[in-house]
């Protein structure tokens, strides 16, 4: 008897030291920060479409240049519970063109995107986030465009030689946009934090924009309705507090 008591004793304690286990190596709690502000550095494949630009080079024997390019992403965002305001802007890294057989060259002279959107946290769980966003921005971008002369040139007399043709500056200057993207990143879960993000969109331009120029004063310009894809990833280095007014005051990390 006393040995089936003791066996007895025995499994209720080893039952009781596997619940405190248990209980004690579980996960922490989900962080729920309701203010947090973060500023963003990354890159970004984009993808975009001048289809009236590139049908006037066409129709001109003039090769376009591709329609991807690599920009500098600096964002900044201020999330309030699951709603977040982001602020964006995408400059070029790489200034990419096109040469024609006939000696034409164009060449992209820069491109940049500046815009505000309000997004939405549909997943909401221990690690991640899932935003849908949408907002309002504008689109810039300059081409150059000339032809490659075969015959050497004095440099002092330069100017007075210019081929024919030659467009020093192609301008497509505050094309507004409609933007749209999906947003997917690692959740916050200290009070300074790093994550990562990444951030496939879309933006369509409201209304056809004339093509400008620095050097001439068109009497009947292209308009344009620029559309781009874009593919962003970037680290997020945000600040995080219950109370709005403490994400400002330095405080260690726990």
């Amino acid at each position: 008897m006393k040995r089936y008591l003791f066996v007895l004793l025995l499994t209720v304690t080893v039952a009781h030291g596997q619940v405190d286990s248990t209980f004690t190596d579980s996960l922490p709690a989900r962080q729920t920060f309701r203010f947090g502000v973060s500023t963003e550095l990354g890159t970004a494949l984009t993808f975009t479409n001048l289809p009236e630009f590139r049908s006037f080079l066409r129709s001109n024997q003039i090769t376009p240049p591709p329609i991807y390019g690599n920009s500098f992403v600096f964002n900044f965002g201020v999330r309030i519970n699951r709603v977040k305001v982001l602020a964006q802007h995408n400059l070029l890294l790489i200034n990419i063109g096109a040469s024609s057989p006939n000696g034409w060259v164009v060449r992209s002279q820069g491109a940049s995107y500046t815009g505000l959107s309000v997004g939405f946290d549909l997943l909401n769980n221990r690690n991640r986030r899932l935003y849908v966003g949408g907002g309002l921005g504008g689109f810039n971008t300059d081409f150059n465009l000339y032809r490659r002369a075969t015959q050497p040139v004095s440099f002092g007399s330069v100017l007075q030689t210019v081929p024919a043709g030659s467009v020093p500056s192609l301008r497509l200057i505050g094309a507004g946009c409609v933007d749209v993207y999906l947003e997917y990143g690692q959740r916050e879960k200290r009070n300074r934090s790093v994550e990562s993000v990444i951030r496939l969109g879309y933006r369509r331009g409201t209304t056809r924009r004339s093509w400008e120029s620095d050097a001439y004063t068109f009497t009947n310009p292209i308009t344009e309705r620029v559309s781009q894809v874009y593919l962003q990833a970037t680290i997020a280095f945000s600040v995080n507090s219950n109370r709005f007014l403490q994400i400002y005051t330095r405080r260690p990390t726990p």
